[in-house]
């Protein structure tokens, strides 16, 4: 018996302003959406603090796996998302995008690329001249403390 595909569902616009649901093979969702562990999920599971699109956050709950992202590539309003929610539990956001784009390749490609709101922040480097750094080198004593 072959295994069948982990299924995903979708919440987020899909053609023009407004959310709905949308669900592989058509399976049926009514406006409330398919049970899950979340219930409403209309901006719930994206992060909060960066509100660039394609900014997601990966959830767990319940034996269900999901990502929010803010999504401002159909409707320009300030809390407009897309989420991708799968039955399965501790997928990575790698996995939940994967299995969204084999059932919705057309949603995936528009709304991407993504990234992890929570993932550590990259290292900012300056490049300062070589006259500059002489003399920020010269504010310090051998010692390590700071000249007047």
């Amino acid at each position: 018996m072959t295994e069948r595909p982990p299924e995903v569902f979708f919440f987020g616009t899909i053609q023009g302003a407004g959310h709905y649901w949308k669900a592989p093979r058509g399976i049926k969702v009514d406006f409330r959406g398919p049970p899950n562990p979340w219930g409403g999920v209309d901006g719930r599971l994206t992060p909060g603090h960066a509100k660039r699109q394609g900014s997601a956050r990966l959830h767990h709950l319940d034996g269900w796996s999901a990502v929010g992202v803010h999504d401002y590539t159909e409707d320009s309003r300030s809390n407009c998302n897309a989420n991708f929610l799968v039955p399965q539990p501790d997928l990575t956001m790698d996995q939940v995008l994967e299995i969204a784009a084999e059932h919705m390749p057309q949603l995936v490609e528009r709304i991407g690329p993504f990234t992890d709101a929570d993932a550590p922040t990259p290292a900012v480097w300056t490049i300062v001249s070589v006259a500059e750094l002489e003399r920020l080198r010269s504010l310090v004593t051998p010692e390590g403390e700071t000249r007047g």
